[in-house]
């Protein structure tokens, strides 16, 4: 996912094709609400801190930030203006750096092969 923030008029029909930023992998989580961005890489892109919010996870609550954030996804050919919880990705020893949750998928078409572990996103 290549991930930025686009500083264009909030009333613009569309994101450009390529936003400034740069490109990292992601993790799709049906079972997250939310998106999530290391809090490291969200300070190093200097995306906007939008509000301080509580996080609910696997390892209790804490209060971390909430950064706007823009994304495209290449291989789809989509692009969301959006916002992206704060967390220690990284640091936690994860192999990613964003996690699309279901405010994502709300766009998409996923299809599951349980037999052989293939899955199709999709925006048709």
């Amino acid at each position: 996912v290549h991930i930025g923030y686009d500083f264009s008029p909030v009333g613009s029909p569309s994101l450009p094709a390529e936003i400034p930023g740069e490109s990292f992998l992601a993790l799709i989580d049906t079972g997250s609400d939310e998106n999530f961005i290391d809090t490291s890489i969200a300070l190093r892109l200097a995306l906007p801190q939008l509000r301080e919010a509580a996080l609910a996870g696997v390892h209790g609550v804490e209060r971390g930030f909430v950064f706007g954030a823009h994304f495209h996804i290449p291989e789809l050919d989509y692009a969301v203006r959006g916002s992206a919880f704060g967390a220690r990705l990284t640091e936690s020893g994860l192999p990613y750096s964003f996690i699309l949750g279901r405010t994502f998928l709300q766009h998409c078409v996923m299809n599951y092969d349980g037999r052989t572990g293939e899955v199709i996103v999709s925006t048709d």
